[in-house]
């Protein structure tokens, strides 16, 4: 048995760099206003995209009210 090499921590830190973007993001979304139905749009591209989070965080975070 080995111990974990440097892919493994590459991967490590990936999936928690991943899985912390879209706590932030569904965190963000419930927290703000958006107009009309931008609230429910924005979860559900973030919860169903691949890597929808990221979607959020360059367009999605510049068209919430406050």
């Amino acid at each position: 048995m080995t111990g974990i090499g440097g892919l493994e921590w590459i991967l490590l830190f990936l999936a928690i760099g991943i899985i912390i973007g879209w706590v932030y993001s569904i965190i963000d979304i419930l927290r703000h206003k958006f107009e009309g139905n931008g609230q429910i749009v924005w979860l559900l591209v973030v919860a169903l995209v691949p890597f929808g989070f990221v979607f959020y965080l360059t367009i999605g975070r510049a068209r919430r009210v406050l």
